[in-house]
């Protein structure tokens, strides 16, 4: 893939750019030539008129296909750049799970050999021995969660695993996800606005470390709801603006007196 963008980039440099900007750079250089001498010499007729006429047409036309192509050449490089991120984070992912599944199957290795010790000390009646035992195994207990996840390996490694990550810092999160349209959650624009959005109401929740996150898609729309109970007085701040792609943006009390964050994300 990388191969591909840098072979793209350099095919682009050479064949397309450079022809229609030289004939952009000669085309104005001849009308501006023309321009200058019909206005300094007086010699201004029809076929001077004529001549700047088809220059000038020449000008818009090479102006306008070096526009398209720019922004079709800038639409093909951000297709790129995005499966290049796709396969960045799908990489990461698969990395965390390989290591995630090792831990749990050492958790199960650990578990068979406990209960294997379980059954052997019940077998010799050694009840008071059983239960020093599974106290002892209780405490020293580690507990490894399994997020969900959304099979969009950018949205779950930079999404999913920090409301993990939370949660292992004393944080309670109820997470609500139902988006039909994967696809939206590839956008990387929508998924650093929702971590933004995460972070500012973690901010605001540091001493309760409490909020629920509802996100859902409704045709062209997805709308993020966080909602937490009230800590003071003032509301969070939401440096977010509105966009073409952010329609909504607010925080808000509502009517259980609960701090409502809501964004509404338009995609086409």
């Amino acid at each position: 893939m990388e191969k591909r963008l840098k072979q793209y980039r350099k095919v682009t440099l050479k064949k397309d750019y450079w022809i229609v900007f030289c004939i952009f750079t000669f085309t104005f250089l001849g009308a501006y030539t023309i321009l200058y001498e019909a206005i300094f010499y007086q010699t201004i007729g029809s076929k001077t008129i004529y001549n700047l006429l088809f220059l000038f047409i020449v000008l818009i036309i090479s102006f306008f296909i070096l526009y398209y192509r720019m922004q079709i050449d800038h639409y093909n490089h951000m297709l790129i750049s995005n499966e290049l991120l796709k396969s960045h984070y799908a990489e990461e992912l698969y990395k965390k799970t390989n290591k995630l599944s090792y831990q749990i199957l050492q958790e199960k290795h650990h578990m068979f050999y406990v209960m294997i010790k379980i059954r052997n000390l019940l077998e010799n009646h050694n009840l008071d021995e059983t239960s020093l035992f599974v106290n002892e195994v209780i405490e020293n207990y580690q507990a490894y969660e399994l997020t969900q996840t959304s099979n969009v390996p950018a949205f779950d490694y930079n999404i999913l695993n920090y409301i993990n990550l939370l949660k292992k810092d004393g944080y309670n999160i109820t997470t609500i996800i139902t988006v039909e349209n994967n696809k939206m959650l590839e956008d990387i624009h929508i998924i650093n606005i929702i971590k933004e959005c995460i972070e500012t109401i973690v901010q605001y929740t540091i001493n309760e470390r409490q909020f629920d996150l509802q996100l859902h898609d409704s045709d062209s729309y997805l709308i993020l709801k966080i909602t937490t109970h009230k800590q003071n007085s003032q509301l969070p701040l939401l440096s977010i603006k509105k966009s073409d792609l952010v329609r909504k943006a607010d925080i808000i009390t509502n009517e259980n007196n609960e701090v409502e964050l809501r964004v509404l994300f338009f995609t086409k």
